[in-house]
């Protein structure tokens, strides 16, 4: 099977429907990240909260 252009109306409307979803993909992969990047930034926020507790646990006994 050959490439073949397409021209026209068509064709910008391939391009622009292809460009929407690649936005779309690119989108959904940033949100991914962003929901991990608190995610981790939530698990760190906890331990450093045991970490503190412990010491001052420790410096209580």
């Amino acid at each position: 099977m050959t490439y073949k252009p397409v021209r026209g109306r068509e064709g910008m409307e391939a391009r622009n429907v292809a460009s929407d979803r690649d936005a779309l993909a690119a989108r959904e992969v940033r949100k991914k990240i962003a929901d991990a990047t608190l995610v981790n930034e939530l698990v760190d926020l906890e331990e450093h909260e045991k970490r503190h507790e412990n010491r001052a646990a420790v410096v209580e006994e």
